[in-house]
């Protein structure tokens, strides 16, 4: 849902958001599509190859670029590098270690979700004023 990027930094011009220097890593979620396809009786996915996502002419200024999208249930993540920057071999060492810690978070949440309600410091408007763990001590030794 990038939606609220464009509108800060296209049309209020968030000053955080603007400056000449190119960006070195570029991360995009690009949603799910399978939601849009199936939703619709008048659009479906193309047999087609899209073709290249850019134009040759285009000059690459970001070192890094990870684009994600849901295709068909299953989280597709692409990685376009500068080889001037980086070597295969750390790009892939890198994608495995993003791969990992994905998995590690997904079984944590479901972890979570068996336990029940789980609450977190910004539940409560504390994100900046006590850790995860304070919270849960106050939380057992008051339930």
């Amino acid at each position: 849902k990038g939606l609220g990027y464009g509108i800060l930094k296209y049309i209020n011009k968030e000053e955080s958001l603007q400056g000449g220097d190119p960006w070195e890593i570029i991360f995009n979620y690009l949603g799910q599509v399978d939601n849009v396809i199936k939703e619709s009786e008048f659009f479906s996915a193309a047999g087609e190859s899209a073709g290249s996502s850019r134009s040759v002419e285009l000059e690459v200024r970001e070192k890094l670029s990870v684009n994600s999208i849901i295709k068909k249930g299953e989280l597709v993540v692409s990685w376009t590098y500068s080889n001037k920057h980086f070597n295969q071999e750390t790009i892939e060492r890198l994608s495995s270690d993003y791969i990992s810690n994905l998995e590690w978070l997904i079984s944590h949440c479901i972890d979570q979700q068996k336990i029940g309600v789980v609450h977190t410091p910004s539940d409560y408007g504390l994100g900046s004023e006590i850790s995860f763990e304070e919270l849960d001590q106050f939380l057992n030794e008051h339930s």
